[in-house]
């Protein structure tokens, strides 16, 4: 299967506290929790077949541009959201410096 990941649609679903995409019958998501002004990223799901496609990033992407958009703190729990703001820095400045530790 061709998977372009820019093209993923990601919708906010807020009764869920997801942000998701759907890939064919798989669904890809965020799992995260609001509070306040603080975006806390709690977990990415990438079905096993869908893995290695960028999907993954391009959730995580998606998260911190809307965190970004709306003025929002990140709390990365995610492992794979904090590897990604390892990879991009650019994205750091989200992060209040007590989350840093690990990053």
């Amino acid at each position: 299967m061709e998977i372009d990941p820019n093209k993923l649609e990601i919708t906010i679903n807020n009764e869920n506290n997801r942000f998701e995409a759907r890939v064919g019958e798989e669904d890809v998501f965020i799992d995260y929790r609001m509070h306040r002004d603080r975006l806390t990223l709690i977990h990415t799901d990438v079905p096993p077949a869908l893995e290695g496609h960028g999907l993954g990033s391009a959730m995580v992407k998606a998260a911190l541009e809307y965190a970004k958009a709306k003025d929002l703190e990140v709390l990365p729990i995610c492992p794979f959201v904090k590897g990604y703001l390892r990879k991009h820095p650019e994205y750091l400045p989200l992060v209040s410096e007590k989350y840093r530790t690990g990053l």
